[in-house]
């Protein structure tokens, strides 16, 4: 298991979105912000799909992916600073879902949906 450097990849990820932002005068575009998480998103959407269609899983191939998903988490640092949400915000929020997270057991609380695939909290009353 690799080591996480201090201080962690996302706050210099925060950091350099926020300088990105400030020497380019973009951080006030509410629709330009939107409109490139679509397009990130996009781009994360088709390598996912090449990489299913090749059959790959992990390895040297996998890279862009992962330099796709950067990509995306920077439009989305810049999306949530310019609403004002601040990293510890941010952080505090990635904290909650981890949690959240944590506490769904299959069969008990949570279930997949077999129509989406998505984990989904089990109503009440259901067995």
């Amino acid at each position: 298991m690799n080591k996480i450097p201090n201080p962690h990849p996302f706050d210099n990820l925060y950091r350099s979105t926020r300088q990105l932002h400030a020497r380019f005068g973009t951080a006030q575009n509410t629709h330009a912000a939107i409109s490139i998480v679509a397009e990130e998103w996009t781009e994360v959407q088709i390598e996912a799909y090449r990489l299913k269609r090749l059959g790959i899983k992990g390895g040297f191939e996998s890279t862009k992916l992962a330099h796709e998903t950067a990509d995306l988490i920077v439009t989305l640092f810049g999306l949530c600073d310019l609403y004002g949400i601040s990293y510890d915000q941010l952080l505090e929020g990635m904290i909650n879902v981890a949690d959240k997270n944590d506490a769904k057991i299959p069969g008990e609380t949570h279930e997949i949906n077999p129509m989406t695939g998505k984990v989904q909290r089990i109503e009440k009353g259901q067995s």
